[in-house]
């Protein structure tokens, strides 16, 4: 019995879609590509890229649609010695 609840709810939480997703030169410009976590904050790790090489992307509020992105410009990023960087998202407002 209890099984049978973990696999439904493992399901469950699996077909949830993620409400952000990220795009950018690493993904090819793919804007189905999932940020993980929520809902405070969600991130993307990106690795396999060139280290010290600058690349850009930006968070899609919809996945597979274009019509809100952040920021509105791209968002410039450079990959570590390792090659790799973390992309973390807060959304809602924010004041100085």
């Amino acid at each position: 019995m209890l099984a049978v609840a973990a696999m439904v709810a493992a399901s469950t939480s699996v077909s949830q879609a993620q409400p952000y997703a990220i795009a950018g030169d690493f993904n090819g410009w793919d804007n189905t590509y999932a940020l993980g976590g929520g809902p405070t904050v969600y991130t993307n790790i990106m690795t396999g890229g060139t280290a010290g090489n600058w690349e850009g992307c930006k968070v899609i509020k919809v996945p597979g649609d274009w019509g809100v992105t952040y920021p509105g410009n791209n968002l410039n990023i450079m990959y570590d010695a390792g090659g790799s960087n973390t992309v973390y998202f807060y959304p809602g407002s924010f004041s100085d």
